[in-house]
């Protein structure tokens, strides 16, 4: 199979772990060519649910959720350095980010559900998200969706928190719609009553 690299968006998209679609005119010509099914093997730091079909049917019967419940916490999030350099292929962009912009500190407000689906707002460093995502008894994964199409805004947010009694910890990773400005931190969230 012939491999064609598409652009540095696809790098930057690598880095997040994430797996998006290249329409760029080289990948067609590769897709065309190849008579085999390409195999896509990915091994993402995040995951969250693609849909509510991705979610567990609510009719489905519960015997409790230990993550039910309302939930309050914090992040922080600063630049993410690139182990690639311009000269191997990063944009350009990931080497001169001072780190400024969309970084700092934010607020979450979370609620799991009986079903362990996850919903909620965020807002600080990154700008305004609606939360959506889902607990598994022991760990909450959440994306962060951004209300606007801005490219240069976040569009792309995880979080991926394990629950240990009434708090959460773990890690927000985040990019701009361009993938240009990549952001990551600590998140922590506690149940309130």
């Amino acid at each position: 199979m012939k491999r064609t690299t598409c652009s540095p968006i696809l790098v930057a998209a690598e880095s997040l772990g994430l797996l998006l679609f290249c329409f760029c005119p080289a990948c067609k010509q590769a897709a065309s060519t190849d008579t085999a099914t390409p195999q896509v093997t990915a091994s993402p730091s995040v995951t969250a649910p693609a849909s509510a079909s991705a979610l567990p049917s609510a009719s489905a019967p519960q015997s409790g959720s230990a993550c039910a419940g309302k939930y309050q916490g914090e992040y922080a999030v600063s630049n993410v350095k690139s182990a690639l350099s311009h000269k191997e292929g990063a944009p350009e962009q990931w080497e001169t980010d001072d780190g400024k912009t969309l970084a700092g500190k934010g607020t979450l407000t979370l609620q799991v559900d009986s079903s362990n689906v996850v919903s909620g707002n965020a807002e600080g460093a990154l700008g305004q998200q609606t939360l959506r995502g889902y607990c598994d008894e022991t760990t909450l994964r959440v994306r962060l969706d951004s209300a606007g199409d801005e490219l240069s805004k976040i569009q792309n947010a995880y979080l991926v928190a394990d629950l240990s009694g009434s708090q959460a910890a773990g890690t927000l990773v985040a990019a701009t719609g361009d993938s240009l400005l990549r952001r990551a931190g600590s998140v922590t969230v506690r149940r309130v009553q």
